[in-house]
């Protein structure tokens, strides 16, 4: 079995999020931005027509 490019930078990106991980405390998210509420969202403050 030979290790190829592909493998090597899976491998490397998955050891780089552990570590990442470890080092930071607390809740971080990883697959989506956590949005201030603070932050203008047009889609929210539309109004509900019917």
């Amino acid at each position: 079995m030979k290790v190829t490019v592909d493998d090597y930078i899976k491998a490397v990106k998955i050891a780089d999020r552990e570590i990442q991980q470890a080092d930071t405390p607390g809740w971080i998210s990883t697959h989506k931005i956590h949005s201030s509420k603070k932050a203008y969202n047009r889609r929210e403050n539309k109004k509900i027509e019917e």
